[in-house]
């Protein structure tokens, strides 16, 4: 598949031509914890295998994986789209629609976030959410 690499992570940068790129040998370290939370209480080892094939279902992350250059805040890496936030940190991209045994899988996670912060409200929860996932 076009865009993909082997061990090279592709990114570009805002200040960059969106048709030039920065290759570097280091894996993306993603925050994504939140993920393995929800994939071990769920007790779903194949929740990543459920973001990938949800992205093959959305314009916006297919034409990011299949055409990298031309979206300068995402990065993929091993199949998986991240959009690069400002301060450098990647959130991972959650597809549309996507269902986790019969279940929204946004409204799971906003429901783990809100129990991994002990119920500390509406603001807490949405910055927690902002910090480690992103959809549209």
């Amino acid at each position: 598949m076009e865009g993909e690499s082997s061990g090279t992570t592709t990114t570009t940068t805002p200040d960059q031509n969106p048709n030039s790129t920065t290759s570097s040998s280091n894996s993306v370290e993603p925050e994504y914890d939140l993920i393995h939370f929800l994939s071990r209480k769920i007790g779903d080892s194949n929740l990543i295998e459920v973001i990938k094939k949800g992205y093959s279902k959305d314009p916006l992350i297919q034409s990011i994986i299949l055409r990298p250059k031309e979206h300068r805040n995402f990065v993929v890496e091993n199949n998986l789209v991240y959009l690069k936030r400002g301060n450098g940190e990647l959130s991972l991209c959650i597809p549309p629609n996507t269902l986790l045994n019969g279940t929204s899988l946004r409204e799971l996670l906003i429901s783990e976030a809100h129990s991994l912060l002990a119920h500390l409200g509406y603001a807490k929860t949405s910055a927690y959410l902002r910090d480690n996932v992103w959809w549209k």
